[in-house]
């Protein structure tokens, strides 16, 4: 080889040389940003703490006693213990929804001999649960109720919620590319020269033919996965995680009330809630009176209802026709109580919970808003 063709083959080595440099500190955030858009083209995102992300929730009690409140009074809870994400008032007594979801709300009321309090759960001015004791007999009493109801953000809501929300994760595809390597810049010396000429196409050959072999590569299914792993891996070590949904993704939960009075109910009768105000995961089934579980997890199932005076009923919460809680009233002295249960239980997906009367006939139920069975997965709200 000539001293000239030693010469330009000099210069192409020093042209390749000039594409490994140092990296500067504007090139690292250069390099950063692109593995951050990187990573977000793959459905990663910064991390995020879901569980402890955005809580919702309030408890709230009276600070001093009530006497002869006129109807369709607002009960104000002065005496605040709780109130996350700040959407309880105390001195309007109104929850406002500060976002979208499923929102749980449970109160209760202590009343003395003699006493009658009608309570009403109210969402924009609309009812939609009731609780109450009427000319109570017992000196002193408790009495509780319980709603579950999907809020928009801005809604409004007088009584206690909690939200939960749970995880998604979205893997979005994305478009992987290499970069090829340009052909080093060679000079050409134009000499009339036979030998200097095929020095130079020899050589621009062996170059053309070296970047064609070294730069340009294919990517198997084999090295497309360990691309993946390596962004991944990658996005982790800057940070980052597949993306969340921290607004309660794949909510399980449900409220349904009675639409009518019963009577005289046989044992072993399943109550059928057919006033469906909330089934998200359309677990609840008005038709048979039975939610069945949509996937594993725990559950919580709450119910109310009404009977008057000299009713006895009796209430077994029920988990594959076995009965796992009772709640009753035998030969009741007021003129009307409400009565409440509730029930936490571990349920695979396929598991049937339901309400039905057991021991003694059901004198009297009483329908409309009085009278309701909810529940929810505990984790989803």
């Amino acid at each position: 080889m000539s001293d000239l063709t030693h010469f330009m083959f000099g210069l192409c080595i020093y042209a390749l040389m000039q594409n490994i440099q140092a990296t500067s500190p504007s090139q690292f955030i250069e390099d950063i940003n692109g593995y951050r858009r990187a990573c977000k083209s793959i459905g990663w995102e910064p991390k995020q703490d879901c569980v402890a992300y955005n809580v919702i929730a309030f408890h709230a009690n009276l600070k001093s006693h009530l006497n002869n409140v006129p109807v369709n009074s607002t009960i104000k809870f002065e005496n605040v213990q709780l109130n996350k994400g700040n959407g309880y008032d105390p001195k309007t007594g109104i929850f406002t929804a500060p976002e979208d979801g499923v929102y749980s709300f449970a109160w209760s009321f202590l009343s003395q001999a003699g006493g009658t309090v009608y309570i009403a759960a109210v969402v924009d001015n609309a009812d939609h649960a009731h609780t109450c004791i009427e000319t109570q007999q017992s000196k002193f009493i408790n009495t509780s109720g319980h709603l579950l109801y999907e809020l928009r953000k801005g809604n409004k809501k007088l009584r206690t919620i909690i939200i939960w929300e749970t995880y998604k994760n979205i893997i979005l595809s994305r478009y992987l590319s290499r970069r090829i390597f340009a052909n080093p810049a060679c000079l050409l010396f134009t000499v009339n020269t036979h030998a200097i000429m095929l020095a130079y196409v020899r050589l621009s050959f062996f170059l053309w033919l070296y970047t064609s072999i070294c730069c340009v590569q294919t990517t198997s299914p084999a090295q497309f996965m360990d691309d993946i792993s390596g962004y991944r891996s990658a996005c982790k070590t800057i940070g980052w995680e597949p993306k969340k949904d921290c607004t309660a993704y794949n909510v399980i939960a449900f409220h349904a009330n009675l639409k009518s009075h019963l009577n005289n109910l046989s044992p072993n009768t399943t109550m059928k809630f057919e006033n469906v105000q909330l089934n998200k995961g359309n677990g609840y089934d008005p038709a048979t009176g039975m939610f069945t579980a949509p996937e594993d997890g725990v559950y919580s199932f709450t119910w109310s209802f009404l009977t008057n005076k000299g009713g006895t009923v009796y209430i077994a919460a029920v988990v594959d026709n076995v009965d796992h809680v009772h709640t009753c009233i035998n030969t009741q002295q007021s003129a009307h109580i409400s009565t409440s249960g509730h029930l936490i239980y571990e349920l695979k997906r396929g598991n049937k919970v339901w309400i039905r009367t057991w021991n003694v006939p059901a004198t009297f139920i009483h329908g409309g808003y009085y009278t309701y069975f909810s529940g929810s997965k505990i984790n989803s709200i």
